[in-house]
């Protein structure tokens, strides 16, 4: 398993406690958010805007790392989760 970053953690404990504007923080400009079966591109805010609808409707209890990685040119890196 690869190591954990300080800001993965961050985030992480954002998605685990449901707080958008925590994870916001760790947004680009730019956002791609897949929630559930909905894929869509957004402007920071209103990516942090549809974070807090979803944590609106779906209290989470837990988030767990499935992967994380970095983009071909290493300039982005990602994480792969789920939220229980």
């Amino acid at each position: 398993k690869s190591e954990v970053t300080p800001s993965f953690a961050l985030i992480s404990a954002a998605l685990s406690s449901g707080n958008a504007d925590a994870l916001g923080k760790f947004f680009d400009s730019d956002v791609e958010l897949s929630i559930f079966d909905k894929e869509e591109s957004y402007q920071r805010e209103g990516a942090m805007a549809a974070m807090r609808d979803f944590f609106a409707k779906n209290k989470p209890k837990s988030f767990s790392q499935v992967h994380q990685g970095a983009s071909k040119g290493k300039d982005t890196q990602y994480t792969i989760g789920e939220i229980s």
